[in-house]
């Protein structure tokens, strides 16, 4: 059932932060993923170009989270960060 009400600025706000958080963690499960791939190639001593290439995803994830993160990028919620 969908809710064919407006939302309020408020509602609108939360639904903001609540998909900047979603957003974040999707992120977070990448560099997880990223991590462990590295982690894997390491221990096998295989693939160096793999792993380098691994190794700068992972440092642009790392950073886009940390950006994220920042309160000064997050949703406002009713004029309120």
């Amino acid at each position: 059932m969908t809710n064919e009400q407006p939302a309020s600025g408020t509602d609108t706000g939360l639904l903001a932060i609540l998909q900047h958080i979603s957003d974040v963690q999707d992120r977070a499960g990448l560099l997880d993923g990223v991590m462990e791939a590295i982690t894997y190639l390491d221990s096998e001593d295989g693939c160096p170009n793999g792993r380098h290439a691994l190794g700068l995803v992972a440092k642009e994830l790392a950073g886009e989270i940390y950006v994220a993160l920042d309160t000064v990028n997050l949703p406002k919620i009713g004029g309120v960060a």
